[in-house]
């Protein structure tokens, strides 16, 4: 994993400003916005895993409804993958909140103490869980265009077992490097917090190639892309290998 390539692989495009502008003003759209950011990311992944070491395709504005069409099945399958993890983290939330309020009426400071360290520790827990199984989900739903190949419990199981903990790395490294941005966003007089969240979005597209990269150099197996994907659609990318036409041999001409 090459943590500092998701964000160096931005500004190798002289189309950067695009490319960031459109992962800033998408998310202020509400589910459409987020829709056709998913259909970019799979536009790049999709690219990046069949043209090898080429640099990223820039973001389209003439392509708003491929991107719309392409993000739809992966933010539908990870919003529905997400309900019953978000129930469970929910019921936790409750019994360590009502945990810490009998605590708290017993004035038993240090059981409170010990409470609020233990809810803190099991929500990030929790969010690195959740990642985890959200991401297998989300890359073959988006690689696929097919919202029931997203839920293939042997390829999710699969996938946790090569590159969980790259996984969770790379979620790290994201809020750790957000952090960063976000605090020299703030002291640029908070003009630069919105450019920090779309840098982390652009990175979180590149950090999903990566990780499917490394899932198939371990041995993993290939998300079959949809035919006529956006990859596909690159004309120095041909979807089979045609044979060249023969040269000098010519049919006999039928009476």
């Amino acid at each position: 994993m090459n943590y500092m390539q998701a964000y160096r692989y931005i500004f190798d495009s002289p189309k950067w400003m695009t490319n960031l502008l459109a992962a800033i003003i998408a998310p202020f759209v509400p589910v459409v916005g987020e829709m056709v950011l998913y259909g970019y990311a799979f536009d790049l992944v999709a690219s990046l895993n069949r043209r090898k070491d080429s640099r990223a395709p820039d973001f389209d504005t003439n392509r708003l409804s491929d991107y719309l069409m392409g993000g739809l099945w992966p933010w539908v399958a990870r919003f529905v993958a997400s309900l019953p993890l978000s129930f469970v983290i929910g019921i936790l939330n409750l019994c360590f909140v009502f945990g810490i309020v009998f605590a708290a009426q017993g004035e038993h400071t240090v059981v409170v103490l010990i409470m609020i360290a233990l809810f803190v520790l099991v929500v990030i827990a929790l969010g690195f869980l959740v990642n985890v199984v959200l991401t297998p989900i989300t890359l073959r739903a988006g690689l696929t265009q097919d919202f029931g190949q997203a839920f293939s419990i042997a390829f999710a199981k699969d996938f946790i077992q090569r590159v969980w903990l790259e996984t969770v790395l790379a979620s790290l490294f994201l809020i750790a490097s957000g952090f960063v941005l976000s605090f020299i966003g703030i002291m640029l007089c908070f003009v630069g917090v919105l450019p920090a969240g779309g840098l982390m979005m652009l990175a979180q597209f590149h950090l999903w190639h990566q990780l499917y990269e490394l899932y198939l150099e371990r041995g993993g197996t290939a998300i079959p892309l949809k035919t006529e994907s956006f990859a596909d659609r690159e004309e120095d990318v041909p979807l089979v290998d045609e044979a060249p036409p023969s040269e000098g041999i010519q049919p006999p001409d039928v009476p």
